[in-house]
């Protein structure tokens, strides 16, 4: 089980189930379970309150998401180039038709499952390997979600 850690409005976002592509400057193979962290650093607050009220998506609600903490679970099912449109020069990259796919490459995420209780824990740059103990809090409460579903 991998983590990424995501600026705090970003984090929000995914973890209400509204944001399903992750930006990144770096393609991953990766595919499976993820930890969505919510980073300490503030990220650009102003950016991403114009960005979600131009997609009629009240930004207040993101700011009590608790900085410095795994929020949520999902699955990482892709990593794709992004295109905003399809092009006859160069036919790879998909044409991705979502607001919150920017790239250059766009993880792609579903299956979300926000945590009732955020765990703690210091994040880092890139994919990266939660403790065995942060992984047995997560695991614990995603089971809990999914037995209530």
């Amino acid at each position: 089980m991998r983590a990424i850690t995501v600026h705090r409005p970003w984090a929000w976002a995914i973890a209400e189930g509204l944001k399903t592509y992750e930006n990144r400057s770096w393609y991953s193979d990766y595919t499976g379970r993820l930890l969505i962290h919510a980073g300490t650093s503030k990220g650009s607050d102003v950016t991403a309150v114009e960005f979600m009220r131009s997609i009629n998506i009240d930004p207040s609600a993101f700011q009590q998401m608790p900085r410095g903490a795994i929020v949520a679970v999902v699955d990482m099912v892709g990593c794709e180039a992004f295109s905003p449109a399809p092009s006859l020069l160069d036919p790879s990259p998909v044409p991705i038709a979502d607001p919150w796919a920017f790239g250059p490459y766009c993880f792609r995420l579903a299956n979300v499952t926000k945590l009732a209780e955020p765990v703690p824990c210091k994040g880092q740059l890139g994919l990266w390997n939660p403790t065995a103990g942060v992984v047995r809090r997560v695991t614990r409460q995603f089971r809990d979600c999914l037995l209530q579903r």
